[in-house]
């Protein structure tokens, strides 16, 4: 085995186990000493790495996290956030043309009207149709979904049904589709309730499975 190496310094042969040449003292840096070195340049780079990650991360949080709006559903906010504003939201029963946030949708119900329905409609005795005009917003950065499924109606009795179909709506009737960022659409769902009941609430729940997401209307 060859325990020879050629100094950089004199350029003559010595011992690979001396800590310095025997010809000129220069001291020799051994395999130990080799991988100290690197070692501590590998540490220094992945350290480098990680706090400029964190900053990033940091900084990246920071703008996406941005404040909500002051001024949402006539309540003074300063620094409020979208989890905040729901539990508001979610305590509270709002009125017809009350702008609600909830998440990325703005609710606002512009109109209620009742009705026989049309001429195809066989409504049962003491019922009717309420028609429920609703306009929605996405103020979120990413598109989101609409349906009138989302939608259902409580009454008096604490009945809660889902929507109904009637030709009377069929130009104008909320349908299902998505929203882009800052997009819109208006229209109508029709339900049927016990008539003259002075105690309609609208219900929007997007999330069929989340009951702490939804919003209530009164409709009268």
């Amino acid at each position: 085995m060859n325990n020879l190496l050629i100094c950089k310094s004199c350029g003559k042969e010595t011992s690979k186990e001396l800590k310095c040449c025997e010809h000129c003292g220069r001291k020799i840096p051994n395999i130990f000493m080799r991988h100290q070195l690197i070692t501590g340049c590998l540490s220094s780079i992945i350290l480098f790495i990680f706090i400029f990650t964190f900053i990033i991360s940091v900084l990246g949080a920071m703008v996406v996290n941005t404040d909500i709006p002051k001024k949402i559903n006539n309540y003074e906010l300063e620094t409020d956030t979208k989890e905040e504003i729901n539990q508001i939201n979610n305590e509270k029963v709002f009125s017809i043309n009350d702008e609600i946030t909830l998440d990325d949708y703005v609710i606002t119900v512009k109109d209620v009207k009742k009705s026989k329905g049309s001429k195809y409609d066989d409504l049962k005795q003491g019922m009717e149709f309420v028609f429920v005009t609703v306009h929605m917003k996405n103020i979120g950065i990413e598109n989101i979904s609409y349906s009138d499924w989302d939608y259902k109606i409580q009454n008096s009795t604490g009945t809660i049904t889902a929507t109904k179909y009637t030709s009377a709506i069929k130009d104008t009737k909320l349908e299902t589709g998505d929203l882009a960022p800052n997009g819109e659409v208006t229209g109508k769902i029709a339900f049927i309730q016990p008539k003259n009941d002075t105690k309609l609430e609208l219900i929007f729940q997007p999330n069929m499975f989340n009951d702490e997401r939804i919003i209530k209307v009164l409709l009268n």
